[in-house]
């Protein structure tokens, strides 16, 4: 029939079958929904109304045929993946059909897993609020409690729940069957999951019923060492606080004001019990962003500096963890965030002979002047030493093609703040002496990998980072040195030769990056004075 007629004549057979055939009903139905996965070009032919009421209307002509319902709803499961058939299924009411098989067969894992796919899917649409909402809602917490060890049915059942605004109805599984549950774990991976402030729901009232919740068991799992339960669980509260986090004490609830405090200790807490355990230090140590997004002279802001400083923790890590780059990348930007750049020269000044310091050491400089807006006093201060010690480590470390891309940026990062006017530290020897070591340390090794066949890439990030230290340091140069400066950068000829690999290497590169490197290519070009040579 399919290959005579198509799936239209699939279609218009369903009638004539729908009371009396319930088995031949069944067939043209799956033979339908193979087409959906096969060909949904060819069931465009057919006017998804009519599909849509054909899988509707066998339903409801046999409400006691599982294998009837089963291929109605994995059709619509199907269907309901593309918008206009969703939208479509929303206005005829669709949803009171699936609810109502999923409410008459509750005991068949099948016909509930098919029927909560389409009501997840509805959800995307927002197909359905207020009262329909609150039924949905209540079907979904009926499947979960019987189908609790389904993966499947728990995750799309926890977010469909989520979504639907029943945040609190997750955390009251998750505490009524334990973190050592399926049921527990899929609730705390859906929680991971929320966007406060989008997911509805999820407001700062709820902050302080997750935090009760969820730091008891992320304390509890800690001492157990269930790895996946515990990373859950400091994701979950990493999460609400930086949600709550850049709110002043005052203007917050006193409940979640506590909360934020009680999410940040329990965090602390889990650091100082496993502090030997490098993934839970990684974890533990974004503690800092909520130390970025935290007002000035908050408590939540002295309660994180106090914990990872005045009692010595983050000293603790950086000696245990000596030889671990991503704990010592943490250690440094917990120093710099929180104490200022002066702390991370420093360490970098002490630990001068150890290359993964000075790695991290000069990633951590370039984040964090990147990441200023406006420099005050103190980090103003630190930029003629942070120049010295870049430049120091570019010349100890000549052919580190990572330290050198990350130190250009650096240096960029401190030049775009403009130079010190009436006496300041940063002036335009800093410049040119960091214009001039760059120029020496990382043109000549940007040349070298362009002739090896696997340091082509390498090359084109060096060169690329060498170029945007020339625009930021044309950009900010006053009359008195911007010729000499433009003079300097069409001598090094770092822009034409970026334009000439990128040229090169166009048919292997992919077409935005291609685009977004020769963009700043060509500026280069353009500040240096060579209008004819962008035009070209």
């Amino acid at each position: 029939l399919h290959c005579l007629q198509g799936a239209e004549g699939l279609l218009m057979t369903i009638p004539q079958v729908l009371k009396t055939r319930p088995r031949v009903l069944t067939q043209l139905l799956w033979r339908l929904r193979e087409r959906s996965r096969e060909a949904l070009d060819e069931l465009q032919m057919v006017p998804p109304r009519a599909l849509l009421q054909a899988a509707m209307s066998s339903i409801e002509a046999h409400p006691d045929d599982g294998g009837v319902h089963d291929a109605a709803l994995a059709l619509l499961a199907d269907l309901l993946a593309v918008p206009d058939y969703r939208a479509i299924f929303a206005e005829v009411g669709g949803w009171q059909y699936v609810v109502m098989m999923m409410e008459a067969r509750r005991d068949n894992a099948d016909v509930q897993r098919r029927g909560l796919q389409i009501l997840c899917e509805l959800q995307r649409g927002s197909a359905f609020r207020g009262p329909h909402a609150d039924r949905v809602a209540q079907v979904v917490m009926q499947m979960l409690e019987r189908f609790h060890t389904d993966s499947g049915i728990l995750e799309w059942g926890a977010w469909l729940l989520l979504e639907l605004g029943n945040l609190r109805a997750v955390l009251k599984m998750l505490e009524h069957t334990g973190e050592a549950s399926a049921a527990g774990l899929g609730a705390l991976q859906a929680l991971h999951q929320v966007k406060w402030g989008q997911t509805e729901g999820a407001d700062m009232t709820a902050i302080v019923e997750v935090v009760r919740v969820v730091g008891p068991i992320t304390l509890r799992v800690s001492q157990s060492g269930r790895s996946e339960v515990l990373n859950l669980g400091l994701e979950v509260l990493h999460s609400v606080t930086c949600a709550a986090a850049s709110a002043t004490d005052e203007s917050l609830p006193a409940d979640v004001a506590q909360a934020r405090m009680e999410a940040v200790i329990v965090q602390m807490e889990v650091l100082r019990q496993r502090h030997f355990d490098v993934d839970t230090v990684d974890r533990c140590m974004s503690v800092v962003e909520i130390f970025q997004l935290a007002p000035e002279g908050s408590q939540l802001k002295r309660q994180i500096r106090d914990s990872l400083f005045t009692e010595g923790l983050v000293q603790r890590l950086a000696e245990q963890h000596a030889l671990q780059d991503r704990v010592q990348r943490k250690v440094l930007w917990a120093h710099g965030v929180v104490l200022g750049p002066r702390a991370v020269l420093s360490i970098m000044e002490r630990l001068a002979g150890s290359l993964p310091c000075m790695v991290a050491g000069v990633k951590t400089l370039g984040k964090l002047f990147d990441d200023l807006d406006e420099l005050d006093a103190t980090a103003r201060e630190a930029r003629a030493l942070t120049v010295e010690v870049l430049t120091r480590a570019m010349q100890t470390w000549p052919k580190e093609v990572h330290l050198l891309t990350h130190s250009c940026f650096a240096l960029s990062a401190l030049a775009a703040h403009g130079l010190d006017t009436e006496g300041g530290c940063y002036t335009a020897e800093h410049l040119k002496v960091g214009l001039q070591v760059a120029w020496k340390r990382a043109g000549e090794p940007a040349q070298e990998l362009d002739l090896q066949p696997d340091g082509k890439t390498k090359a084109r990030y060096l060169r690329e980072e060498l170029l945007r230290l020339e625009i930021e340091s044309v950009k900010v140069a006053g009359p008195n040195l911007l010729q000499s400066l433009q003079s300097e950068c069409l001598r090094a000829g770092t822009a034409e030769a970026q334009c000439k690999a990128l040229l090169r290497d166009a048919q292997s590169m992919e077409p935005k990056e291609f685009c977004d490197h020769l963009r700043l290519a060509l500026v280069g070009l353009g500040i240096a004075g060579r209008a004819e040579h962008v035009v070209e």
